[in-house]
């Protein structure tokens, strides 16, 4: 098992610019979790774009970039599948279901209805569309959440 973790980590960092350490912190939950059930896939992002305030001009700028901070760990629980992120500033969580196109494909939509992810088991692909920050900064401070959109991989971590 050490060594399929080694060669998973090997595989994460060199498929994508992350840190090594929050990928190891990453996929140590995903072997946690995954003793318990079914399958666990560890995702990071390729790409992410959206908009960003910046504080000094007082405005809103688009922004693109390759990789990211923020890991997926996504895992079929007993009832439902469920999502955690790690990197993230708060523990965030997500009500899952089956697609009714196909079974591989998973939403993910947050409890607060602001981010939704989707999640193609058979293409290990996901997106996650953040749409708040905005126009509803009556809500939350305007420039602490960032209006976005991110594409990225998974790898399973079943041995």
């Amino acid at each position: 098992m050490k060594k399929m973790l080694e060669l998973l980590i090997t595989r994460l960092i060199k498929f994508r610019a992350m840190s090594p350490l929050l990928l190891l912190v990453a996929v140590f939950i995903s072997s946690e979790t995954t003793a318990a059930g079914g399958p666990t896939y560890v995702c990071s992002p390729d790409q992410s774009i959206g908009f960003e305030y910046n504080e000094s001009s007082g405005s809103w700028q688009s922004f693109a970039r390759d990789g990211g901070d923020e890991v997926l760990l996504i895992d079929q629980g007993p009832r439902s599948w469920r999502i955690t992120v790690i990197g993230a500033a708060e523990g965030t969580t997500f009500d899952c279901k089956i697609s009714e196109m196909s079974n591989a494909v998973v939403h993910c939509l947050h409890e607060s209805g602001t981010t939704l992810i989707e999640f193609d088991e058979d293409a290990l692909r996901y997106t996650v569309s953040l749409v708040t920050g905005y126009a509803f900064n009556w809500y939350i401070n305007e420039g602490k959440v960032t209006p976005m959109m991110a594409i990225g991989q998974c790898v399973t971590t079943n041995w």
